[in-house]
């Protein structure tokens, strides 16, 4: 009696919990058919197959579920089962057992209530204060839940949180002076943003991953990454797609492409200034003017127009409430007042940075405390420039 063959989500859950996305498990089908003088359709074919299989357009084929369990190492009567429950899309860490039971809309709110609650706090006190209670609930909460059953839109939406939560994790890790586990946190991100099945969301995962090789100061990379999340951003609501587009514009702008970097600006703004009530992705109620006017200013910045860039700055600290924002926000209104020759105002934003940094953990902060300090070294002379450097040496932010 032939096994019976698996149903989309098992299907699902055997691919997550190997950590493939389509294109991953394509290959491996193709590779485990060639191994026993077999072909499958083409890689794209594949890919489209796979994806329609998951979601219950039509059942797999015999020969196909057999390939999966060659491709799986399984035995072929046990995929229709699924696999055993452990965690997906990120490496796997032990959790607890979940109940047996679909998923609902209130898990995915839940969620994200928590991520808000989360997010403020690590933007306040710095990432390093609610790193290991965020990494326990990734652990504890989401992970164990992302190959549950339920419907289609649900399981949709919980990919989507968890996305938002490991790229809060990559900030945090990065708040607390680990690359490595922020970048680790980015790549996950990536793979949950793909179950999504909008755009958008993978765009979103490329801008940050193209903004963290701004951090990295390497330039070209930034560009080469954010210029893809402009394409997959071509069909996104706008102001996703200015969010997404600015970001790509500060990339050229850091490595040198004045007149793109010029005209992905003015895109971005057009994108942000659309009006109408036009639905935007969840990921996007985290930013808004304070963001948009932040990155202008950044990239006004980069192109030497301090003086533009100045008022921007101040209308995007004055939309911030929480320290770390702030104080990145400060740092820009030091720099742009001096392109501007205005070294009161620098000063004055610099003691409000430093009050700030002596007051928080952020190691992204961090380069931009000292940034500062050593553009203000050509005016140490002035009384608030010294005042400026005695403060932060009785805080211990230089030597």
């Amino acid at each position: 009696m032939p096994a019976r063959r698996p149903a989309g989500p098992a299907l699902r859950a055997w691919r997550q919990s190997r950590n493939w996305d389509q294109t991953a498990t394509a290959h491996r089908l193709r590779a485990a058919a060639a191994a026993n003088g077999d072909i499958t359709a083409s890689l794209n074919s594949l890919v489209k197959m796979i994806y329609a299989w998951e979601r219950g357009a039509y059942t797999i084929t015999e020969r196909y579920a057999l390939l999966y369990a060659a491709a799986l190492g399984v035995p072929p009567g046990e995929l229709a089962d699924g696999p055993p429950r452990q965690l997906t899309a990120i490496a796997p860490v032990r959790g607890p057992e979940l109940r047996p039971g679909p998923l609902t809309n209130r898990d995915v709110e839940v969620i994200r209530r928590m991520l808000d609650s989360l997010t403020a706090s690590d933007r306040q006190f710095g990432g390093n204060h609610t790193l290991e209670y965020a990494v326990g609930y990734l652990h504890e909460i989401i992970q164990p839940r992302l190959p549950a059953l339920g419907p289609e839109l649900v399981i949709r939406d919980l990919h989507a949180v968890a996305c938002e939560f490991t790229l809060r994790l990559a900030s945090m890790y990065a708040d607390a002076g680990n690359p490595r586990e922020s970048r680790r946190m980015l790549g996950a991100s990536f793979l949950l943003a793909e179950e999504t099945g909008d755009p958008s969301w993978t765009a979103w995962v490329l801008a940050r991953r193209g903004e963290q090789h701004l951090d990295d100061h390497d330039p070209a990379q930034a560009a080469a990454y954010t210029s893809a999340a402009v394409a997959m951003a071509a069909s996104a609501p706008p102001r996703a797609r200015g969010f997404i587009t600015s970001k790509h514009a500060l990339a050229l702008a850091t490595r040198g492409d004045r007149s793109d970097a010029e005209r992905m600006l003015g895109e971005a703004l057009a994108a942000w200034n659309v009006t109408g009530d036009i639905p935007e992705p969840a990921w996007m109620r985290s930013y808004g003017i304070a963001h948009a006017t932040h990155d202008e200013a950044r990239i006004r910045l980069r192109l030497g127009q301090g003086r533009l860039a100045l008022p921007v700055a101040e209308t995007s600290l004055a939309a911030r409430s929480q320290a770390r924002p702030r104080g990145f926000a400060l740092a820009v209104i030091v720099f742009a007042a001096l392109q501007d020759r205005d070294p009161q105002r620098a000063c004055t934003a610099a003691r409000d940075l430093l009050t700030i940094a002596s007051s928080g953990d952020s190691q992204r902060l961090a380069p931009q405390v000292a940034a500062v300090l050593r553009a203000l070294l050509p005016y140490r002379r002035l009384p608030e420039a010294q005042d400026i450097f005695d403060v932060a040496r009785a805080a211990g932010l230089m030597r």
